[in-house]
Formats: C-alpha cells, structure tokens, sequence
C-alpha cells in the first residue's frame, strides 16, 4: 500500500501514517500507532465511564451515608438533593444503564453545583475549588454525546434489540417472492382435490 502523498501542511490524508520532514530528504511518511491505540479506544470508553461512576457515587455515598469520610447532610439542604442525585447517578453511570439522560443530569447538576457553590468564590476554578465539578460536568457531557459504550447495560440491550429486529426482517423476508408476493414455503404444497 502507497501511502497519499503529503499536502501543504506535511501531513497526509491517511491516518495510518504520519508525514516527517528531513531537511536533506524530504518529506517521508511513517506508519504510527494509531491503528493500535484505535482498538482500545472502546475500552477506554467503558473505563472513563466506570470510573467516573463510581468516583461519583462516592460523593453521594458521602453525603447521603457519611460512607467513606463523608458526613452526612441533613434532608432540606440542597446538598441532600445533589448526594442522591449523585449517588443514584453514579450507579447508574457505572453500570452504563440509561447512560445518556442519567449524565445529562450529572452534568447539569455540577453546572449548577460550580455557578452556585464556587463561582462565587473566584473566576478561576482553581482558585474556586470548582476544578472537580467542571470535570465531571465535561465529562458527563462527552458520556451525552458517546453514550455508554460496548460493555454497558444500554450497549448490550442495543445489541439485543438490534438481533431482534434482524430477526424479524429475516423471518418477514422469508415469505415473500423478489416481486413481493406471498409464497408458500417449500414442502407446505396444499393437496389438490
């Protein structure tokens, strides 16, 4: 396989290789690691996705059972409401079940945690503390777009469904003629009288 040649910025148009430039030969492409690091990148999704699950489920955990740490918060504070979200959230998250509304959620949830709690405190989330809720308010938002991935309960009902649906357009399928007619199956021959 030729390589595409290098465009104005060096680069080629394949991604499995990546242009270098030497000043006495020119430009040359080299294969890259890409096809490899492609592969994990599913893997890499369930593993963003578990672990920040559980990350989150901790900080419910903590607010709603003082588990790990944490002390408990008294019921008609707002940080209450938050520890459930987030302690049902990070469940739901971890186990990848209804992936994309429950991280919709989280990340509203920590888009009003941030606006409310630190930026009042500061511009910068550094200075504000706000630097943990901005993540996961990111990161909940590419769990939005991404959904929950192969190894998740929403990834496997999909497939399940998708089988399902195969199925059935190869049994409706089946009794039909290429013109669309109804054909009787083979060996079912009604008997003449």
């Amino acid at each position: 396989m030729v390589p595409p040649p290098p465009d104005s910025t060096g680069t080629t148009s394949s991604r499995r290789f990546r242009a270098d430039f030497h000043p006495r030969k020119g430009f040359r492409t080299v294969p890259t690691s890409i096809p490899t690091f492609s592969r994990l990148e599913p893997l890499a999704l369930n593993v963003l996705r578990f672990v920040t699950g559980f990350l989150f489920f901790q900080h419910g955990a903590a607010k709603l059972y003082g588990w790990f740490g944490g002390s408990v918060v008294a019921f008609p504070d707002l940080r209450f409401f938050a520890g459930g979200i987030e302690f049902f959230g990070g469940l739901l998250i971890m186990i990848g079940l209804f992936t994309r509304p429950v991280a919709f959620l989280c990340a509203g949830l920590m888009a009003f945690a941030y606006f409310i709690a630190h930026a009042p405190q500061g511009f910068w989330p550094y200075a504000n503390s706000g630097s943990l809720a901005a993540l996961y308010c990111f990161v909940f938002l590419y769990l939005v777009l991404r959904g929950g991935g192969a190894l998740s309960v929403d990834g496997v009902l999909a497939r399940r469904e998708t089988r399902a649906r195969e199925r059935e357009a190869v049994a409706g399928s089946a009794g039909t003629a290429p013109g669309g007619a109804e054909t009787a199956p083979v060996g079912d021959v009604p008997p003449t009288a």
